[in-house]
């Protein structure tokens, strides 16, 4: 009943790995590319990419899946399992990606101490997770959770004037958020 008022959703079933930190992040990305060769991760932002090829790198394990979302065709993720490296600041970007990809699920992992995140208490998360004996390899992943990011992505666009490009997550939050 009154379903008219909900938000107009994706049809997209998103899940959310948040991890403590980003090293927690890259590791658990690099580990499911070694236990899943044929995974092809998206990034949002090109410094995002560089930081997840030179960790693979580092550690000795091919690069060639890490793939920018804005140069991103629907034949190259075909019959491929997709993991998402970041969320993009504005949810509306996202869905339209997922939909233009026909995903049925969006897994994305992210860290508490990401520019974004940090925006919307990620620092706090971060002592409370510490305080509550939170591990840091166990990524958190709750429905509530992935409701909190969205609703953190809608605020930011509602603030939103016009949208500027950026090379990072960091610097599109420097030049698209104003508080």
């Amino acid at each position: 009943m009154f379903s008219f008022f909900r938000k107009k959703d994706s049809g997209v079933k998103r899940t959310d790995l948040v991890w403590i930190s980003e090293e927690q992040k890259l590791r658990a990305l690099a580990s499911a590319m070694q236990h899943q060769p044929a995974v092809r991760v998206i990034c949002w932002f090109p410094e995002t990419q560089e930081k997840i090829t030179a960790f693979l790198e580092a550690n000795g394990q091919p690069s060639e899946n890490i793939l920018l979302a804005d140069r991103l065709r629907k034949h190259e993720t075909e019959g491929f399992p997709l993991l998402f490296a970041e969320h993009y600041p504005l949810y509306e970007k996202e869905a339209a990606l997922y939909e233009r990809l026909q995903l049925k699920e969006a897994i994305v992992h992210t860290s508490l101490d990401e520019p974004f995140m940090k925006k919307f208490g990620g620092e706090k998360m971060i002592a409370l997770m510490k305080k509550l004996g939170a591990k840091e390899d166990e990524a958190i992943q709750h429905n509530t959770v992935s409701s909190a990011i969205q609703n953190a992505q809608q605020k930011l666009k509602e603030k939103l004037v016009a949208e500027h490009s950026a090379t990072s997550q960091a610097d599109w939050m420097k030049r698209n958020s104003n508080d």
